[in-house]
């Protein structure tokens, strides 16, 4: 059986000494530890858990703590080792997913804070920066969206559309063909929700609306800019779908538009016209629905009950509120969120029941709020939450010999005494 050896942890002989005196103080030590990091001591808090790990190198609460505050002394690296550990014997503590989380933010590792924060959640459903975690995570997937479209930009080069899976579908913003500039902002909505509608069916990956906004910004294209057919090609393998739906919008005067929807296949060049469908604005719904069951029953696809009843719920039949949804989206896009908030608000209260104007909402609230660095957390919760999870006394022999390592040669540093 390996023995951890003390020596090994660069540790000089009369501080073991030291340490043999006064080996009744491990507890004191973390205490101590953590009662600076509560006071923001990090300095002080750093050089008391070094002591209480060192005296109990499996003293999970200390090594955890350690991480934190070496967090808030910007050593984020050194940080992550600490609270990866500390997670291989508290894999539900939600300190640790809340601190993992910041990190991976702030290096640009947005999936993997996008899967910390989403654990913080699912484990710590009544904690008061629940709301807060839930804003972030909304506005990490939006940049995760943007650094994504970006890099596919770097790389479109080397991209094959033959690689792109079959059942990947993109919707583009209908066109407006007329001088009536309400339907720039009505083509978002309607395209909206014909993407909300589509990812009802299990059999299609449906690219998100965000990821075509980012790539329209990127490229400095129009709406119109997208309707051609010399652009499908490009912009299916830039949004990853094999299947590209295109419209246009046309103002037939007397609140009458006429709505033509196409889709094109990306690697076969096929190219189909659905119906060219008519009716007043405030049938503009009722038109999306059908061209979605158009494609749907184009490709063949047998829904299922749930995905039926799904795709033919109308969201609302307030056309106005539909108007005022449609103008926060395009606000939203802009980043004016004061004005997508006042617009999602009305939409709310023409219609209460208006779910897609409620996610809204919570969406843009979130962006207004966005810091990028989030309040402090504070740590007594967790650490009673913590205590509770630890359901034996942990020894050398529970941990891996990779963990150990962590505390050993060549980084003999993680673990100096510092005297004031």
């Amino acid at each position: 059986m390996n023995k951890l050896n003390i020596f090994n942890l660069g540790i000089k002989p009369f501080l073991v000494l030291y340490l043999l005196l006064f080996s009744g103080c491990a507890t004191t030590y973390y205490e101590k530890g953590h009662a600076d990091l509560e006071e923001q001591h990090y300095r002080d808090a750093i050089r008391n858990l070094k002591y209480a790990i060192v005296e109990n190198i499996y003293d999970v609460q200390a090594i955890r703590d350690f991480g934190v505050a070496i967090y808030y002394k910007r050593k984020l690296s050194l940080a992550t080792r600490f609270l990866r550990l500390a997670q291989t014997r508290l894999p539900d503590d939600p300190l640790i997913f809340y601190y993992l989380g910041l990190i991976y933010e702030e290096t640009g590792q947005f999936s993997r804070a996008i899967r910390m924060y989403s654990r913080y959640v699912d484990v710590s459903p009544l904690n008061p920066l629940r709301d807060e975690i839930e804003g972030r995570l909304y506005v990490l997937l939006n940049r995760k969206i943007e650094t994504d479209t970006q890099l596919t930009l770097v790389q479109e080069k080397s991209l094959n559309v033959i690689s792109i899976p079959d059942n990947s579908i993109a919707v583009t913003y209908f066109a407006n063909m007329s001088g009536n500039g309400e339907l720039n902002i009505l083509s978002k909505g309607l395209t909206d929700m014909l993407i909300t509608d589509l990812s009802q069916v299990d059999s299609f990956h449906v690219v998100e609306r965000a990821r075509l906004q980012h790539l329209m910004e990127e490229l400095g294209l129009t709406q119109t800019g997208l309707t051609g057919q010399q652009n499908v090609p490009r912009m299916a393998k830039l949004l990853g779908a094999s299947h590209i739906v295109t419209g246009t919008l046309i103002d037939l005067g007397d609140q009458y538009l006429r709505v033509d929807a196409n889709i094109s296949d990306a690697k076969t060049g096929k190219h189909r016209e659905m119906r060219k469908l008519t009716g007043s604005l405030e049938d503009i719904l009722k038109i999306e629905k059908n061209i979605a069951f158009s494609i749907i029953d184009l490709y063949g696809i047998k829904l299922t009950k749930q995905e039926q009843k799904a795709i033919e719920r109308m969201p609302t039949t307030n056309i106005m509120a539909f108007m005022a949804y449609c103008r926060g989206l395009n606000y939203e896009d802009q980043r004016q969120w004061q004005k997508a908030k006042t617009e999602y608000n009305t939409a709310i209260k023409l219609d209460p029941n208006f779910i897609d104007a409620h996610i809204g909402l919570v969406k843009v609230t979130a962006s207004a709020k966005f810091k990028s660095v989030p309040q402090k957390l504070r740590l007594r919760k967790s650490l009673k939450k913590a205590k509770e999870r630890i359901s034996k006394k942990l020894t050398a022999d529970a941990w891996p010999k990779r963990e150990i390592k962590m505390f050993s040669p060549p980084k003999p540093a993680i673990i100096r005494f510092q005297h004031r």
